[in-house]
């Protein structure tokens, strides 16, 4: 389960720009992730309890996490398009062979404070 050091990395980051901000305590954060680079929603839900546990700004905070479509480039004829998972298949010329163009897999889309 690769997302808990990305959801933990990221949790170190709004604790360090909400108390920056002079927050006292974080109560949502909204992960965008992309299901093409490898992520579950389930695993980033899991990885965010765990995380979150011994920050005294984000204890309390509820996540969002709201996936993405992955753009695709089929290798054969060219053809780029939406798809929410692999594999697929080129509408164009029913070509397997596709190559994820966003590779960003997880990001943090905004977070509410409290002061």
């Amino acid at each position: 389960m690769h997302e808990f050091s990305i959801v933990k990395d990221l949790i170190e980051m709004v604790e360090k720009e909400a108390a920056a901000a002079g927050a006292n305590r974080v109560t949502q954060v909204t992960l965008r992730f992309n299901p093409l680079a490898g992520f579950v929603a389930e695993h980033i839900e899991f990885s965010f309890e765990l995380a979150k546990a011994p920050s005294a700004l984000l204890a309390q905070a509820e996540l969002k996490v709201n996936s993405t479509k992955g753009m695709v480039r089929c290798l054969d004829c060219g053809h780029e398009f939406e798809v929410e998972e692999l594999p697929n298949i080129c509408p164009h010329c029913d070509s397997l062979r596709l190559e994820p163009l966003d590779q960003v897999g997880l990001v943090i889309e905004s977070y509410e404070i409290e002061r």
